[in-house]
């Protein structure tokens, strides 16, 4: 899935989510009707056992307000878990907007649009991360030697062996960065093996390999081939999206 369309469903999700965040009422009601319908079935089958459908009220302190043990839960659990995740949402993906809009335009499948129509603040963010190791480095480059990578590498990508393998977890780790742990590699579902590229030549990694492999990284496309290895060593990993909500344990 392309980065863009990924992001927006993120934020389609913090919408619904923002929605529904204090509708406590209909989730409780939802779960005593649950709760109900589980002891009707526990006495059906003549079980002596039965789930607790109320909340335990606590013993009344004096001198100190009346509080329900339902308001009580609606405000020190449920307010907070659902602060939480969406807070932890906007915190990990909606401030990084620009940046995934950058890295979709390095993505193949955006070359065709690149092509016909270079957005003006296309590069913009992610130029300014590269001002930590290289002050040089503006948006106009950036943009120049994506726009002639782009126009080249229906070329790029003819003269390429067919039967050369991108590996990620021999090349990627060796070539890219050593900060690829090969216990984050995607593994594929129903596939023990690791996340292989079949030279594909229509994928981040392909392009990568192009600027490598054809030795463009030392001069034409100096900056293009560092933002490339920038993205590739983005921490990615099918954890992650527990990770991000470590800390409701």
């Amino acid at each position: 899935m392309d980065i863009l369309p990924a992001y927006k469903m993120v934020q389609d999700s913090i919408n619904e989510l923002s929605k529904v965040d204090r509708n406590f009422d209909s989730i409780f009601q939802a779960a005593t009707n649950f709760l109900t319908f589980a002891n009707s079935k526990l006495e059906k089958r003549k079980l002596d056992i039965e789930v607790q459908t109320g909340l335990n009220e606590k013993r009344i302190i004096a001198n100190q307000p009346l509080e329900s043990a339902k308001d009580k839960f609606r405000v020190n659990v449920h307010n907070m878990v659902m602060d939480q995740v969406v807070n932890s949402l906007k915190q990990r993906f909606s401030e990084h907007g620009s940046l995934y809009a950058d890295l979709s335009c390095l993505d193949q499948r955006n070359f065709a649009e690149i092509l016909k129509r270079m957005p003006s603040d296309a590069l913009q963010h992610l130029s300014g991360w590269f001002k930590k190791f290289d002050d040089t480095v503006t948006k106009d480059q950036l943009q120049t030697e994506l726009s002639d990578f782009t126009r080249k590498w229906e070329n790029f990508q003819t003269t390429l062996e067919d039967e050369y393998n991108l590996i990620f977890e021999m090349e990627v780790s060796d070539s890219v960065s050593d900060n690829i742990q090969q216990s984050e590699l995607v593994e594929l579902p129903g596939n023990n093996q690791r996340n292989k590229c079949k030279s594909c030549k229509k994928c981040i990694v392909c392009c990568y390999f192009v600027l490598q492999k054809f030795n463009l990284h030392s001069l034409a496309y100096s900056n293009l081939y560092h933002a490339y290895k920038f993205v590739l060593t983005l921490s990615s990993s099918q954890v992650a999206c527990e990770r991000s909500f470590s800390k409701l344990k």
